[in-house]
């Protein structure tokens, strides 16, 4: 049977019931198993609420800890020290450091298990990208597994043994301005929002430290320059203080009411009252009448300018109201003291006007001078007006001598010249130019231009010239000159050097002159002198050969022996001064002879006159070239060669058959500086049979000796006697050395060659 509802309701059938007893139990099976399910996440939750609430217990006793260490230590390096170590011990990593902003570098500043020496260094962003990442996102980095995150270099990570790292920048005014990181090195760590929220509240802390740590640093800094500025301020205090008392020009100070409010003791110098009997009292009282009504206008006037200006400081410089002005006081005594003012207005600290500072200098000295100028300059003014009348006819004197110089150089054909040593300008004259075909003034003259118009030759010898003039500081000089126009000129220059105090040469002053029609002139006249002294040596020659034949005709007149050998000799004697005159004639020169090239002759005629038949007689000559002598030396000379070769072949080898006769003439090296002179030596020697040892020279009977002797004397000269394996006559005498010269290089000659 089925039952029936008691409300008359549709019975409800078996199979129903069964699967609402079914789906009953799905739903209980259900519920067992969601509430089994809130039974582990309840005990899930309880077993890690547990150590989370344990850890933050941990963290807020080491913030605590912290902040303690920072109120009650005064080192700020031994705080950051014990915070990076507490922070370290209370995450429990192996190693943590702060970085620090220094700069543009990030510095390792602070560390804690980290080796002393890394202190100091630098961040590098590729090795370190995590901690770089933190400072640019302003936000803690943490890295659970370092070796396997691509936001750290893993390759960095593994070489230091990095297993896990946070990294939480420190953050001042929204800057950041370093980090805190920690490293865990035995074993990958997972950092909760427990750790990251740790690491945020002790940023803040250390953070907040730093920031502390720097305000008070600058406070050091700031009370260091306040004590610094109030010691100044004390310094400048004194020294303006010392300066007022002891300055030497009077400082005086008045109120707005013009009345005097400080003085300092030079205006009562000044003066001559005490300080306290101008206190109180306006400056207008001690002027002179004259000047107090303009000080008074003075004063009016400015008065509302400085009024206007108020605290604008540069407007008052702009507007020049400290202006100097000259007044007279009267002292005490009576007597006028010339002051110059200097008005500055004084400001209050509302930039009302309060008065003004007056600086007086004394200028009585000064005035008396400006009086006693201006009388000497109106002197003066007349002195030059009567100067000027006197320069203007100097002036014209000076022209006038000007012009009758320029026709005087034009007339003599000689010019003057300066060269400055130091700069090289070269000044000439107007006839300067003329001498050297060139307009007057036609341009500006150098020393090379100069130089260049000289003649190729001669160029070398006039900058010797120059240099010599220098040293001797006067000189002079012939050279020759082409002009533009291609013709030769013979210029004679004169050189004087102008030396400073020093006496370092600093100018040249010079004349040339044209001397081409006078140098024409002396070569004739010295071409006629030689024609005619030639003619003379030529005529005296004859002369000579025409007594050597009187005396060859006249010996011929005597048999005996001995006289004929007297005329023999005699004609020698005439032959050796003929032999001169005939050389004299052949030569260039007029005044002086070749003797090397002359002995030669006169000894082979010599060896020619004297028979030596039957002997082998030879003669050996040994004679200096180019050795010129003029005729009172070569005279003697030749005639005491004559006798004494003559000797050797009459007499040295009467026992001999076979000898030598040697003549040997030189200049010796040695010079004779006192007298300026030349020594020659004349050597004659034979190696016949000598002279007598009782013969003396100095009374000697023969009359071929006696007359070399005679020459001797006449030469200055000194003969020696040798009787050594023959006989050996040494002569040695003295030629001036200027008179051979100008007899061996007459200047003419040279200037020919050249």
């Amino acid at each position: 049977m089925s039952p029936k509802n008691t409300n008359d309701q549709e019975p409800i059938s078996y199979q129903a019931l069964m699967d609402e007893n079914r789906a009953l139990k799905d739903k209980i099976q259900s519920l067992r198993a969601h509430l089994e399910e809130a039974e582990e996440l309840e005990c899930s939750i309880i077993s890690k609420v547990g150590p989370e609430r344990e850890l933050s217990k941990t963290f807020r006793e080491s913030l605590n800890s912290i902040n303690l260490t920072i109120h009650s230590i005064l080192d700020f390096d031994e705080i950051m020290k014990k915070i990076v170590s507490e922070a370290a011990r209370a995450i429990g990593s192996e190693t943590a450091a702060i970085f620090l902003k220094k700069g543009t570098r990030w510095v390792l500043s602070y560390s804690h298990g980290f080796p002393e020496d890394m202190i100091g260094l630098g961040m590098n962003d590729e090795e370190e990208p995590h901690i770089a990442l933190a400072t640019k996102t302003k936000k803690p980095v943490a890295i659970n597994d370092a070796f396997n995150d691509e936001r750290v270099n893993r390759d960095y990570m593994r070489k230091w043994n990095v297993r896990s790292a946070l990294v939480v920048p420190l953050i001042t005014r929204d800057e950041v301005i370093g980090v805190i990181f920690f490293n865990f090195h035995k074993s990958t760590f997972a950092f909760s929002d427990v750790h990251i929220s740790f690491g945020t509240q002790l940023a803040s802390s250390i953070s907040l430290t730093l920031e502390n740590f720097r305000l008070i640093e600058n406070l050091k800094i700031e009370l260091v320059k306040h004590k610094q500025a109030e010691e100044a301020l004390r310094e400048s205090e004194a020294k303006y203080r010392q300066i007022v008392e002891t300055s030497q020009e009077g400082i005086w100070l008045t109120d707005n009411s013009n009345r005097t409010v400080f003085v300092n003791q030079k205006v009562s110098e000044m003066l001559g009252y005490s300080i306290e009997e101008i206190l109180g009292r306006s400056p207008q009282k001690f002027i002179s009448p004259e000047f107090s009504t303009g000080m008074e206008d003075r004063l009016r006037e400015y008065m509302p300018e400085v009024n206007r200006l108020e605290v604008n400081r540069l407007e008052v410089n702009r507007l020049e109201v400290n202006r100097l002005i000259d007044y007279r006081f009267t002292r005490k005594d009576g007597s006028d003291l010339w002051c110059i003012l200097s008005f500055s207005p004084l400001f209050d600290d509302q930039g009302k006007y309060a008065g003004s500072l007056i600086m007086i200098m004394d200028i009585t000295d000064c005035k008396r001078t400006e009086k006693a100028l201006k009388k000497a300059y109106n002197s003066l003014e007349e002195k030059i007006k009567e100067r000027t009348a006197e320069l203007k006819i100097a002036y014209s004197s000076l022209k006038e001598n000007e012009r009758s110089l320029a026709e005087a150089q034009e007339l003599a054909h000689i010019g003057n010249w300066c060269r400055n040593i130091e700069t090289g300008e070269v000044r000439w004259s107007d006839e300067v130019y003329r001498i050297f075909g060139f307009k007057p003034q036609e341009f500006g003259v150098t020393y090379d231009m100069f130089l260049s118009r000289v003649h190729p030759d001669e160029r070398e010898y006039l900058v010797e010239v120059v240099k010599q003039a220098l040293d001797k500081k006067f000189f002079d000089a012939e050279y020759r000159i082409i002009r533009p126009d291609g013709v030769e000129r013979i210029l004679h220059e004169d050189i004087k050097v102008i030396c400073d105090n020093e006496n370092t040469p600093i100018r040249l002053n010079g004349t040339v002159q044209d001397i081409t029609e006078r140098k024409k002139a002396e070569e004739a006249l010295i071409k006629l002198e030689k024609t005619r002294i030639k003619e003379i040596h030529h005529r005296i020659k004859n002369n000579l050969q025409v007594i050597s034949s009187l005396l060859d005709l006249q010996a011929d007149k005597f048999k005996d022996e001995s006289v004929r050998k007297a005329f023999s000799e005699s004609q020698n004697r005439v032959f050796s001064m003929s032999l001169i005159h005939e050389e004299l004639y052949k030569g260039d020169e007029a005044c002086s002879l070749d003797f090397s090239s002359y002995l030669e002759k006169l000894a082979e005629n010599l060896f020619r006159t004297y028979s030596t038949s039957g002997k082998s007689i030879h003669l050996n000559t040994d004679l200096e070239e180019n050795t010129f002598l003029d005729m009172d030396t070569a005279v003697p000379l030749g005639i005491i060669v004559n006798e004494l070769i003559s000797n050797s072949l009459k007499h040295a080898f009467t026992e001999k058959k076979e000898g030598e006769i040697q003549v040997r003439f030189f200049r010796d090296k040695e010079k004779c500086n006192e007298m300026h002179s030349l020594i020659f030596s004349l050597i004659i020697s034979d190696n016949g049979i000598g002279i007598p040892e009782d013969l003396d020279l100095e009374n000697i009977k023969s009359l071929g000796l006696q007359l070399v002797n005679i020459l001797v004397d006449q030469l200055d000269g000194e003969l020696q006697l040798k009787r050594d394996n023959g006989t050996n006559f040494t002569l040695k005498f003295s030629v001036k050395e200027k008179a051979n010269q100008a007899c061996q290089q007459p200047y003419i000659n040279s200037l020919n060659k050249k």
